[in-house]
């Protein structure tokens, strides 16, 4: 009962960040458009350890504008998904990726 000044905050995730991230490559390319692939993690690799891997819910795929700009969000993928088809490419740029 009574006022109080506030308590040190504590910084937290909400998610645990795998320890090999799926190596993403490309299999098929257009002028515009761009099929990415990646491995699917697997036990230690998920975080977790073999004995108790954790469940990979979701993929989220980040890329850039293509000038080197920031990063933002471009897809959320269900864990037992292994590729996504980027599209709209512009020809001539360097795009970045981050799974």
């Amino acid at each position: 009962m009574g006022k109080s000044d506030w308590s040190d905050s504590v910084p937290a995730t909400t998610g645990i960040e795998p320890s090999r991230p799926g190596l993403i490559t490309f299999v098929a390319s257009t002028r515009t458009t761009l099929d990415l692939r990646w491995e699917l993690l697997q036990g230690a690799d998920t975080g977790g350890s073999d004995e108790r891997p954790l469940v990979i819910t979701y993929y989220y795929l980040y890329t850039d504008d293509g000038l080197g700009g920031e990063m933002t969000l471009r897809a959320t993928l269900d864990g037992a998904t292994s590729e996504y088809l980027i599209e709209y490419l512009k020809s001539g740029l360097t795009y970045r990726f981050r799974l």
